[in-house]
Parts: structure tokens; C-alpha cells; sequence
């Protein structure tokens, strides 16, 4: 029974990355910028591996220029949606960061996904 416990731990170790993934990407639906279940459930993912592996947490959305200065664009807003999440999941303001995109050639601006890199803390 001993064996069979840590084979058992073993295999689980084997199957667990060391380190997480260090870039996730949120996707929106169409025209808005709230965040739908699988959003969700990636931010709280990136909230647990930030708390354990992370010192910073860099957030990037797609750059569009402003219409308006009252008025947010929908980018940055996708933005700020991101950041309050991870926040509500127990990532520490102080510990993000926010990073201008690259943007894509491929798609309208606003329709890019807002992305989330884990800048992993040094091993001593």
C-alpha cells in the first residue's frame, strides 16, 4: 500500500509543470468587454500561479487611439476589466503592471484579446 502511495504521488508530480504557464490570453465576446465564465476562470488560474510563482504580473490589451477623452475605448476597458479581476482573485495591485500590446495585423484592435504575462520570480 506504501508503493502503491507513492507511485501514485509520484505520477502526480511527473504530470505537474514545475512552472506555470507565463502568458494567457482573455478573450471577450464581440463589442464588450465583460468578462464571460471561461475569462473568469482563466484570471482566477492566473491569480493561483501568480500568487505562487510570480513577482510581477504585466497586463497588455490591444493599444487603440481614444474617441473620445471621457470616454474610455473598448481595449482600454478590456483592460481595466482584467486588472479588477485579477485584483478580486487576490493579485496585489501593486504587484501588476500594465504594458502597451504589439498590435496585430490580423484583426480590428478592439477585438483583440487582453493579455496576461507572469514575469517568474528568480529560484535561489
Amino acid at each position: 500500500a506504501m508503493a502503491l502511495a507513492l507511485c501514485v504521488a509520484v505520477a502526480a508530480c511527473a504530470t505537474t509543470p514545475k512552472n506555470p504557464p507565463t502568458t494567457y490570453l482573455v478573450f471577450f465576446p464581440p463589442h464588450s468587454a465583460l468578462l464571460v465564465p471561461n475569462a473568469a476562470r482563466t484570471l482566477n488560474k492566473v491569480a493561483a500561479d501568480a500568487n505562487g510563482h510570480a513577482a510581477v504580473v504585466e497586463v497588455s490589451g490591444p493599444t487603440a487611439k481614444r474617441t473620445s477623452r471621457r470616454k474610455p475605448t473598448l481595449a482600454e476597458q478590456r483592460t481595466v476589466a482584467v486588472e479588477h479581476a485579477l485584483v478580486a482573485a487576490g493579485v496585489p495591485e501593486e504587484r501588476m503592471r500594465r504594458v502597451p500590446a504589439k498590435p496585430s495585423r490580423k484583426q480590428d484592435p478592439a477585438e483583440e484579446p487582453v493579455q496576461v504575462r507572469l514575469a517568474i520570480k528568480p529560484t535561489v
